[in-house]
């Protein structure tokens, strides 16, 4: 006879699933914003030709590799770029339901889960987790996404070459120093992860274990091994640059790339930024633990009160902070949005707080499982942790907007509330269920039911959405006043441009490079542009690149006047073209060659 307690936990799982894909199409076909535009725009301009750091002197140009593999798949099949965004919203789609496959194999190989009666909750909830927890919100192939991708691949390659012996374990290495390799180029930040992984192969040569001791001769090989993998990525990189540029043009390139201004900071201000935004984390965990004590603190109180730890076992204090802040948090997050205006990137320090919180409850399982090998969570946490410094030490946002980076940590807490919590009181057990449950339940809201919107703006759904007809966003439904604005503008350089003209757009909407005939000639299309000296070098240098048209989106510059009068761009642009007779729409000024 079938237990019950299984069929519920397999409906669940099923509900979970379903409405899991629901939220999957739902982010495909809803909502967009800059960011989404800047991964569009970058594979573009690979698409028309532009060759990186030569013609491209974009930030995260090294994250084009893969999106414009798929774009240019596209430009075969499908002779113009419409219903470009909804394609690659589904590759995306496709390929992050596929990691999360992965993931839940691998979650059921890892040797603290797999002898456990709970293994297949713990892996079906950490694959769901996975599934609708995406960095920065958006279904698309941006740096974000191939970052989490990589990294993904990476410990499990990396934690599959250290249970392994001999030839397999070298092979896993040699393949986990590739992807990281292909990590850092998705994410130059990951670059920390190399001495990091380093450092752990090295340190098993000390091991207390014999079982997982290295000789000083396999540490090398290893280590060899591991630094092949990267290596070759390397040279396949750096031998596709150095095909058409020299040494030398590639160092004195790579100081322009970071003349954009939205990462240009001394050191003194990002510290003091970092100061100020670590403080915010700070009030906001203070703000959201102190509801979250006072519950275990009244729950405690009650179960001692009601003899329950008699009947249903000792209860664990700090382990209860966990389960009420967690719930208490998902609660917020899942119900809190349906009455006011909330959006995705809402108390996004949980993550912080929760992947805190794992490295203790590792501690404590350590304790409850005595003899039990837990070094695999070991390792996902600290590899977690140092990609993440990896990540707020490259990215000019702080590290509550970077929080949601913190996918694989925040699995692990799932994952260790759920084993712990199995060793717990029947009414512990039921809250870590209902835990796990509504944090998932609340990532699919985040996924789903919200929306991303520019510079953060609450949204969600139910708001006034219009369904685009042409162009690269056909198919997708957006806010009825971007709708406008989107169409206006996709008309506007459609029309007033031709296959022979040289297309310069300047705004914050990246996807405006792909409206227009022509050839987009730009630095950079980051969704943050300044436009500095930066941009007046990039024309000197390459004369022949001279834009025949220019498209300044108004929302870009407050002052106009002040801009061609003052700003080192502008006063390029009225030295060399008829800014006295622009012609305008509602959104742009088109200026000509005088």
């Amino acid at each position: 006879m079938i237990n019950k307690k299984i069929v519920i936990s397999r409906i669940a799982i099923g509900i979970m699933i379903v409405l899991s894909l629901i939220a999957t199409v739902t982010k495909i076909l809803t909502g967009f914003d800059i960011d989404e535009a800047y991964a569009l725009a970058l594979p573009y301009r690979g698409l028309q030709g532009d060759r990186l750091f030569a013609d491209m002197w974009e930030v995260h140009q090294t994250s084009y590799l893969l999106p414009f593999l798929f774009m240019k798949i596209y430009s075969v099949m499908v002779p113009s770029l419409d219903y470009l965004v909804l394609y690659m919203r589904g590759v995306a789609a496709l390929c992050h339901i596929g990691m999360s496959v992965l993931v839940f194999f691998f979650c059921r190989k890892i040797d603290t889960i797999k002898e456990d009666k709970w293994c297949n909750t713990i892996a079906f909830s950490a694959a769901l987790i996975y599934c609708n927890f995406l960095p920065k919100w958006m279904m698309n192939l941006d740096f974000s996404m191939l970052q989490l991708w990589f990294f993904t691949l990476f410990i499990m390659l990396f934690l599959a070459g250290e249970k392994n012996t001999g030839r397999k374990s070298q092979i896993c290495f040699w393949f986990a120093g590739l992807v990281l390799a292909m990590d850092v180029l998705a994410y130059p930040g990951m670059v920390i992860l190399y001495p990091a992984a380093v450092v752990m192969i090295a340190m098993k040569t000390f091991s207390k274990k014999k079982s997982m001791q290295l000789s000083w001769k396999q540490m090398w090989y290893t280590i060899g091994s591991f630094s092949l993998g990267c290596l070759l990525a390397a040279i396949v990189f750096f031998g596709c640059i150095f095909h058409y540029m020299s040494l030398a043009e590639l160092f004195e390139t790579i100081p322009k790339v970071f003349m954009d201004g939205a990462h240009q900071y001394d050191f003194a201000t990002k510290i003091s930024l970092y100061v100020s935004q670590w403080m915010e984390v700070l009030s906001q965990t203070l703000i959201l633990l102190i509801p979250a004590l006072i519950l275990t603190i009244g729950f405690c109180f009650l179960y001692q009160k009601l003899n329950f730890d008699e009947k249903y076992g000792k209860t664990d204090f700090f382990y209860l902070l966990c389960l009420f802040f967690e719930l208490e948090v998902s609660a917020l997050i899942t119900f809190v949005g349906l009455v006011v205006s909330w959006g995705p990137f809402r108390l996004q320090v949980r993550y912080i707080v929760q992947f805190i919180m794992a490295i203790f409850l590792i501690k404590k399982l350590q304790k409850l499982q005595a003899g039990n090998n837990i070094s695999e969570l070991n390792r996902i946490w600290w590899l977690s942790l140092i990609a993440y410094i990896g990540i707020l030490v490259a990215s000019n946002v702080g590290p509550t907007s970077s929080a949601s980076y913190l996918v694989i940590g925040n699995i692990l807490f799932v994952g260790l509330t759920l084993l712990i919590g199995k060793k717990q009181g029947k009414i512990t057990r039921i809250f870590s269920v209902a835990g796990a449950a509504l944090f998932v339940v609340s990532l699919i809201m985040c996924k789903g039911f919200y929306m991303r919107n520019t510079e953060y703006v609450p949204g969600d759904i139910t708001d006034g959405l219009v369904k685009m007809q042409e162009g690269p966003l056909a198919g997708i439904y957006v806010d009825s006043e971007d709708a406008i604005r989107f169409s206006s503008d996709y008309h506007t350089m459609k029309d007033m441009t031709n296959s022979s003209d040289q297309v310069l757009f300047m705004g914050t909407e990246s996807l405006c490079n792909l409206y227009a005939n022509g050839k987009v000639v730009s630095p950079t299309t980051i969704s943050t542009p300044a436009f500095n000296e930066q941009w007046v070098e990039y024309f000197e240098m390459y004369p022949d690149k001279m834009p025949t048209i220019i498209f300044l989106a108004k929302n870009t510059v407050d002052n106009r006047e002040k801009f061609f009068a003052k700003n080192p761009f502008g006063i390029w642009i009225a030295e060399n073209y008829d800014v006295e007779c622009m012609e305008e729409t509602d959104s742009l000024c088109i200026i000509r060659e005088k």
